[in-house]
């Protein structure tokens, strides 16, 4: 029975985060979504396990009937089983996710013919920019309205987007951060220059 993983990047101390995971009936072939399940469906558990545990078991994580689009720890709900069967929104105990660890482990399993679920979660630091309307932004650098005036603060960072075309893509390094205009230059360039406005974050890890 191949499980199904997931992997995200979240803040270090976020709280009331929300995740979407899809849950693979094993009974068939086809990697059709198993629909039906609840908080309560027989057998379901849930456990996660961080870098900095320790030499202990994994943290059993109390399942609850979730509502969809409102954070619930331990929350667990269908999205919809008839047009995106196998989906479920749970919600991630901010235990999980508090700082101290670079990374966090979770399993969902033990209903008949449910697929493993992994999901795995790099912690990380990032601090949020906005692209600042410039003449010199171009595929590997541009201006932003970070504040911090010392220079190279962010070098060997990573530059990744939430907005704009340039959005999920593999981030980019940082080679230097002048903090008098706030101008980012990274060491290979994005496919475009990202747009006015654009949303993005430096992540440390």
């Amino acid at each position: 029975m191949a499980a199904t993983k997931h992997s995200f990047r979240i803040n270090k101390g976020t709280t009331s985060k929300r995740l979407s995971i899809f849950v693979q009936d094993s009974s068939v072939a086809t990697g059709v979504g198993l629909a039906g399940l609840t908080s309560a469906s027989a057998g379901l558990k849930w456990y996660f396990h961080r870098e900095d545990a320790g030499n202990v078991g994994a943290t059993a994580v109390t399942l609850a009937a979730g509502t969809r689009g409102t954070y619930l720890s331990g929350g667990f709900i269908e999205k919809d089983a008839t047009n995106m069967p196998g989906f479920y929104e749970v919600g991630v105990p901010d235990a999980a996710l508090t700082t101290g660890a670079k990374w966090v482990m979770m399993e969902l399993f033990g209903v008949v013919n449910m697929s493993p679920v992994i999901i795995e979660i790099e912690l990380v630091n990032s601090i949020a920019f906005v692209v600042v309307a410039d003449a010199g932004n171009g595929q590997s650098q541009f201006k932003t309205n970070l504040t911090s005036t010392v220079d190279d603060a962010f070098k060997g960072g990573w530059v990744r987007f939430d907005t704009d075309v340039l959005a999920d893509l593999p981030p980019r390094k940082i080679a230097s951060y002048n903090g008098t205009i706030k101008w980012i230059v990274l060491t290979s360039g994005f496919p475009t220059t990202p747009i006015n406005g654009a949303i993005g974050r430096i992540i440390n890890e």
